[in-house]
């Protein structure tokens, strides 16, 4: 799967805390930039298809997960 592309059917359910982001889903986001959220040390935002994942780098466990508003 390539960035761009749609997602496949149901991949939010794979969006819950506590969970391992799938690295599908993880190369298909794109970093949310400094500028817009500060995140805290050792944590990631990742925009997937409007929802901002919030990811512990080291293990890529899912925090936190809510919407991007335009």
């Amino acid at each position: 799967m390539a960035r761009g592309q749609s997602l496949p059917p149901g991949w939010q359910k794979k969006l819950n805390e506590g969970r391992r982001l799938p690295d599908d889903l993880y190369y298909q986001g794109y970093p949310l930039p400094d500028s817009v959220l500060r995140t805290p040390g050792g944590y990631s935002d990742v925009v997937i298809d409007n929802e901002v994942v919030r990811i512990l780098d080291a293990t890529q466990t899912i925090m936190d997960v809510f919407q991007l508003n335009n």
